[in-house]
C-alpha cells in the first residue's frame, strides 16, 4: 500500500488528504483560528479504506504540520481527541487554551 499526502489551505480553512495507491482515502479538515492554532474538526475515511489504519496515518501527518509550521492543534474532532490522550507525550502541540 502506497501512501502520500496533500494538504491544501485556502481562506483560512486546510485539508490534509490521504491517497493510498494514487486514489484520495480521506482527510483530516481544519481552520486556522485567530491565533495561528488549527482547529482539527473533522477526521474522514472512505468507506472503501476503513479498518487499514487510515485515520492513524492522518493524525500523524496532521502532527507533522503542526511540527513543521510551529503551530498548535486545538482537537474538536473525536478521533482526534482521542488520539491525543492515547498519545499523550504530543499534549505540547495543543493550543493553550484548550480544554479536555
Amino acid at each position: 500500500m502506497a501512501t502520500s499526502f496533500k494538504n491544501t489551505e485556502e481562506n483560512s480553512k486546510g485539508r490534509i488528504y490521504i491517497l493510498v495507491d494514487e486514489k484520495e482515502a480521506g482527510f483530516i479538515e481544519y481552520k486556522v483560528r485567530e491565533d495561528n492554532s488549527i482547529n482539527a474538526h473533522e477526521t474522514m475515511v472512505y468507506e472503501d479504506f476503513r479498518g487499514q489504519g487510515i485515520a492513524g496515518l492522518l493524525f500523524n501527518e496532521l502532527i507533522n504540520v503542526a511540527k513543521n509550521k510551529d503551530i498548535k492543534i486545538y482537537p474538536t474532532c473525536s478521533y482526534i481527541v482521542k488520539s491525543f490522550e492515547k498519545n499523550q507525550d504530543l499534549s505540547n502541540l495543543l493550543a493553550e487554551d484548550y480544554q479536555k
